[in-house]
């Protein structure tokens, strides 16, 4: 799923296939007939997609058969349904309407056709209810549930309180296993952040050559149970108005820029705590680099007794 799903084809779903995707939070696989015009149909299409939005957000993927475990098998004969179709469903059994879907209609065999639904996380509007039940639903992983009242209250936050996340980049320094690390700060909610500070979390024996100026390197203790418990480094910033721009929805600020060293068929625990006012998370997981690529990092929010 690297690619927008604006610009999938038949090719992006052989792709799902072929590598036996697993339905995850952000991922699910229906097969064609679940675009039948019922009102049930109907019913569950606006259910899948506010509860996709009221978590994460990700891609259902209208046209994959799955086999047990929720494991892409094969592509299905296709509907003769259309985006309009799907689009007036959603508009008409989700409240508030979920803005920015995306609807890509992929030709299949036979003139038919699969569907991939772009869901984007809710933010402002949050949280929407599927209309038919008169509920709200969110995803967990791969089961859809009614809502909590805190979940419920939790997701109104959004429009009024920043949520904050790191985005991780590299750049490979030649052919070296030097690479210029790069994070941003992107906030997922339309309140602005005027305040923020950021900790990041990397285990002492991740080489680290240099960091740009404005973080404050400190010697740490890490103990994270299942993940990692040795000597850390703590990298230290805290940003304010007027030094620099509030951080909005539409803007991802370049919060961090570093050269580390990785070399192949490692990987290195890496953490970082956000706070701003209002708003708070913690990131646990690793750097990973394969035999052959380039780094990447997995991160889950798992709370941590930070080291003071």
């Amino acid at each position: 799923m690297a690619r927008p799903v604006s610009e999938w084809d038949l090719s992006d779903l052989q792709q799902l296939v072929d590598a036996k995707a697993e339905e995850g939070a952000g991922l699910e696989f229906k097969g064609s007939d679940a675009l039948q015009n019922t009102q049930h149909n109907k019913g569950e299409l606006a259910k899948d997609v506010s509860a996709m939005a009221n978590a994460a957000g990700g891609v259902i993927v209208y046209g994959i058969a799955e086999a047990a475990g929720g494991i892409a098998d094969h592509i299905d004969g296709g509907t003769d349904q259309t985006p309009e179709w799907i689009e007036q469903v959603l508009t008409s059994g989700i409240e508030p309407a979920v803005i920015g879907l995306m609807i890509k209609r992929i030709a299949v065999a036979g003139g038919r056709f699969a569907f991939a639904v772009g869901v984007p996380q809710a933010t402002t509007l949050a949280p929407h209810q599927a209309r038919h039940a008169q509920r709200y639903y969110r995803r967990h992983n791969v089961t859809v549930l009614a809502m909590l009242d805190h979940e419920i209250r939790d997701l109104m936050r959004r429009g009024t309180t920043p949520e904050l996340r790191l985005d991780f980049s590299f750049q490979q320094i030649g052919d070296s296993d030097r690479f210029t690390v790069k994070a941003h700060l992107i906030n997922r909610s339309a309140a602005p952040a005027f305040y923020y500070s950021i900790d990041v979390y990397l285990e002492t024996s991740l080489n680290i050559p240099s960091v740009e100026p404005g973080y404050y390197p400190a010697a740490v203790p890490l103990d994270i149970p299942g993940l990692y418990k040795g000597g850390g480094v703590r990298l230290t910033r805290n940003f304010g108005v007027p030094d620099a721009m509030p951080i909005f929805a539409e803007r991802a600020f370049r919060a961090l820029e570093a050269v580390f060293v990785i070399p192949q068929s490692t990987h290195y625990f890496l953490a970082y705590h956000v706070a701003c006012p209002g708003f708070r998370i913690d990131m646990v997981g690793r750097i990973y680099r394969q035999a052959v690529g380039w780094p990447y990092v997995e991160l889950k929010a798992i709370p941590f007794n930070r080291p003071s």
